[in-house]
């Protein structure tokens, strides 16, 4: 959709792919241990300085100009995706 856009319109586009959902770091951390069987470990530690509360990216202008959904993006499809891109090379 971005590259159909750009090639008709002569003109670069910066959108964010988000989904206005927050993932902790825990959640991903679980995920990944329950999808790939792995032990992964982990520890516990307040957030740094300087590290936002909490960060979430609007996909809203994609939607606008592309016509973008997200789709396949909860945190256990995220992760097999990403796992099984790995596994597979």
């Amino acid at each position: 959709m971005a590259l159909d856009y750009i090639a008709k319109n002569n003109k670069s586009l910066k959108l964010n792919l988000g989904t206005e959902k927050g993932t902790t770091v825990k959640e991903i951390i679980e995920a990944a241990r329950k999808i790939t069987g792995k032990p992964i470990p982990a520890e516990e530690a307040p957030r740094r300085a300087g590290d936002p509360a909490s960060l979430y990216a609007t996909p809203k202008l994609a939607k606008e100009i592309l016509g973008w959904e997200p789709k396949f993006s909860d945190v256990d499809t995220l992760v097999r995706t990403t796992w099984n891109a790995y596994t597979n090379q």
